[in-house]
């Protein structure tokens, strides 16, 4: 008996409706009792009747909302307000067509076009989001507007997942905000968060930072297998089979709940296939060198946040340092 699996699938509404038609498909996750995390990515009824597919087939649907890329695509701190829209479309969307949803999905992640410019090696459009991470009051109103996202997704009958980068670990355990402040990512309180441990974005170091954060991670999202939005620059390939099966089974020893990255790379590489029959009580070796090298940065980079969020303790004790020694100093030299 393995994990619970769910797939993220985010392909256009034809492709979609294309691969769903494909009976083998739908059998394989009924046969392996995974759920899907699916785009919307329009309210169109051709993306409606993929969802009635999955619906019938009793396959454990999450709404997984993803705005207009002129919009972010991802949900952040600066677009809480368009995210709210959002859900409402979708709403209107699944009341219109009947769809069967057990959860609605957020992904916590920069802006597209700040993320574009990062791996185009575009590093002064990190200087407007400095200047942004200076603004009062920031964080607490996109708090807000989340807060009341969440209580209107629990209200309508559905759990909230969050998509959250692994950095929001480092963030909480150094008691800082400035990764959210940076990056424009935000903490929002759900019923289950997946950290998005992909090792094929940090070779050969992958595997360690699977390790070394999957010890903090309730859910574990794998990848990437192939597929999803194209960003300029991003030159990471899919995972081979050896990589991806290494992958489950370390995410497998840290969470009962194992998300992949994603549905369309698994069923292109056949994967699908071998995880019916995938043996995971096999020996599994910690890659223990790699997740200390991780674990080290990580500590370099929670002490540095720690001392930029609190720079005002410094100050303070340095201002006292000098008022106690500044009258020894002018008394001396009357003297």
């Amino acid at each position: 008996m393995g994990p619970k699996l769910s797939f993220f699938c985010e392909l256009d509404t034809p492709v979609l409706l294309s691969l769903l038609q494909n009976e083998r498909v739908l059998k394989l996750l009924q046969k392996l009792h995974a759920g899907i995390c699916l785009a919307v990515l329009d309210f169109s009824f051709e993306r409606a009747e993929a969802v009635k597919l999955l619906n019938r087939a009793g396959i454990p649907l999450t709404a997984w909302l993803l705005l207009p890329k002129s919009q972010g695509y991802w949900s952040n701190l600066d677009n809480a307000a368009e995210t709210q829209i959002r859900y409402e479309e979708f709403k209107a969307w699944t009341i219109q067509y009947d769809l069967q949803w057990s959860a609605v999905g957020l992904d916590i992640e920069p802006d597209i076009q700040l993320l574009q410019n990062l791996l185009a090696r575009r590093w002064n459009t990190l200087f407007p989001n400095f200047i942004k991470s200076l603004v009062p009051g920031r964080i607490s109103k996109a708090r807000k507007l989340y807060k009341v996202l969440s209580e209107r997704i629990h209200a309508d009958g559905y759990l909230l997942e969050t998509y959250q980068l692994p950095l929001i670990v480092d963030d909480r355990l150094a008691h800082s905000r400035m990764i959210q402040r940076l990056l424009g990512i935000i903490e929002v309180t759900s019923d289950r968060e997946v950290l998005m441990l992909y090792s094929s974005f940090l070779r050969p170091w992958g595997t360690g930072m699977l390790w070394s954060y999957g010890q903090y991670a309730k859910v574990i999202g794998i990848g990437s297998s192939g597929g999803g939005v194209e960003l300029p620059g991003d030159k990471s390939l899919p995972l081979s089979w050896e990589e991806f099966q290494r992958d489950l089974r370390l995410a497998w020893g840290c969470s009962e709940n194992i998300y992949i990255f994603s549905l369309e790379g698994c069923q292109r590489q056949g994967f699908l296939e071998r995880l019916t029959d995938f043996e995971w009580d096999l020996l599994l070796l910690e890659p223990l060198d790699s997740s200390k090298r991780i674990d080290r940065l990580r500590l370099s980079v929670q002490v540095f946040l720690w001392i930029f969020s609190h720079y005002y303790l410094f100050l303070g004790f340095g201002l006292i340092i000098a008022l106690l020694l500044y009258p020894r100093k002018r008394i001396k030299g009357g003297s």
